[in-house]
């Protein structure tokens, strides 16, 4: 049985643990994720989205979305 919690961060497979790599996205989802940033801020944890209380979002709210 996997107990990972859903939100659980973990490194990419088979890459350094600081290494990033780039995921391209349609320019108009940047577009609306630029203003969402620009009017609501990120999360003092850095996250882009909360949940109604300033926690994360939970997977029920991914699942309606």
């Amino acid at each position: 049985m996997d107990r990972r919690r859903t939100n659980e961060r973990r490194r990419l497979k088979h890459r350094a643990r600081k290494e990033t790599r780039p995921v391209p996205i349609p320019p108009q989802l940047f577009a609306l994720l630029h203003y969402h940033v620009k009017e609501f801020k990120t999360a003092p944890d850095g996250q882009l989205f909360r949940g109604l209380h300033g926690g994360p979002l939970s997977p029920s709210a991914y699942d309606r979305w």
